[in-house]
């Protein structure tokens, strides 16, 4: 007996598996491996964990479970989502209402022995690994511990939020770089490991944080301040144009960027052109009567497409990307403190001094805030 499994100072809290997975264990112990081709079964990963196992220095199997592919894709997966289901060829997940699946299965076939999109998934880690130097088990290794502590809670808001970095890249809106470093920023960086706890871990790391982030270059996994490095496809964006002296990044970015600033609209309804005649229509409010409100902080547009849902009575936000064109905003340091009255008399006193927008340089969220009065200055 090995003793008690503990988490830190307190007894671990085990489960036992299936049955079947209890009885193929058991009948690789008793028959000393020989049974090990049927034991094994047909699926790719537990045949990938034994050979990890008996043969540590295998230079080909690799391990893909649910976190190597959300490490694969950068986005927070559970067991029950798609592409894990098709990592496995196990069923897709069915709608709650119909019963129906969500979308087909993946591929099999008895001739090749071919399971799922297994294979794709383990071929990117061995050329990852290849790259580096190492072995494709340690490749995956790395990216499980830093996929577990980059996505930690895993919420339906979380994956909405990411989702929607990914469908921006997917659309050309931003690039694969600003994409990684988005999501990077939106799971709140990663958490390092309880091992790696003022473990002092290797060249140039913080204490208690991994190692890697100095070793491996910013184009492949990111390490903390990665986004501002990278320029994180939003505000502060818009390198190689000199700045007024006077104005924060944010103000700075707006006035400089020849293609305008990328910014964030929260709402409940689905739409694809900014009418001013709908001004005010959701929330009722004075300051929403005179221009359209963006915000640079993705979770902020979020929480205000939430807030209109709940107003209007529905239950799907959108979020929507857009680019804005401002060309002589007023700015003001902070919104906040400010009631809708007084933003929207600032609004009114910044049409007549020629403003066509408001930068509010610290928004409610973690990014500026901005009130467009014109919609011709809002583009895709």
């Amino acid at each position: 007996m090995l003793g008690d499994v503990m988490v830190g100072d307190r007894p671990a809290v085990l489960r036992w598996q299936t049955l079947k997975m209890i009885s193929n264990a058991i009948r690789m112990i008793d028959s000393n491996g020989r049974d090990a081709e049927i034991a094994l079964g047909g699926k790719h990963k537990v045949r990938n964990f034994f050979n990890n196992l008996f043969n540590p220095s295998d230079a080909s199997s690799v391990t893909i479970d649910t976190h190597a592919v959300a490490a694969a894709l950068l986005q927070p997966f559970g067991g029950s989502s798609l592409e894990v289901a098709h990592n496995f060829a196990n069923d897709p997940p069915r709608d709650p209402v119909t019963n129906k699946m969500l979308a087909p299965p993946a591929p099999e076939s008895d001739v090749t022995g071919m399971r799922g999109t297994y294979g794709l998934y383990a071929e990117a880690y061995r050329q990852a690994a290849a790259e580096r130097g190492i072995l494709p088990r340690q490749m995956q290794s790395i990216t499980w511990e830093a996929s577990r502590g980059l996505f930690t809670l895993k919420s339906d808001k979380q994956k909405d939020l990411i989702n929607a970095i990914w469908q921006r890249y997917r659309r050309g809106h931003i690039s694969l770089e600003a994409a990684r470093a988005e999501v990077f920023n939106a799971a709140g960086g990663i958490n390092a490991p309880e091992w790696a706890a003022g473990s002092g871990a290797g060249i140039n790391a913080a204490p208690g944080y991994p190692a890697h982030q100095a070793e491996l270059p910013a184009a492949q996994l990111y390490g903390p301040g990665a986004a501002a490095a990278l320029g994180g496809g939003g505000i502060g964006s818009a390198a190689g144009n000199p700045p007024a002296q006077t104005l924060s990044t944010e103000a700075q970015s707006v006035l400089a960027a020849p293609r305008g600033v990328e910014a964030y609209h929260g709402t409940a309804t689905k739409f694809t052109n900014f009418d001013a005649y709908f001004l005010g229509s959701v929330t009722g409010t004075s300051d929403a009567a005179e221009g359209f409100w963006f915000s640079g902080s993705m979770q902020r547009a979020y929480d205000a497409a939430r807030d209109a849902n709940a107003m209007t009575g529905t239950n799907v936000p959108y979020v929507m990307t857009r680019r804005l064109n401002l060309q002589n905003p007023k700015i003001v340091r902070s919104i906040r403190g400010r009631d809708p009255e007084n933003v929207a008399k600032l609004a009114q006193q910044a049409k007549r001094a020629g403003h066509d927008g408001i930068v509010f340089e610290k928004g409610e969220g973690d990014g500026p805030d901005y009130l467009v009065f014109d919609p011709t200055k809002i583009t895709e």
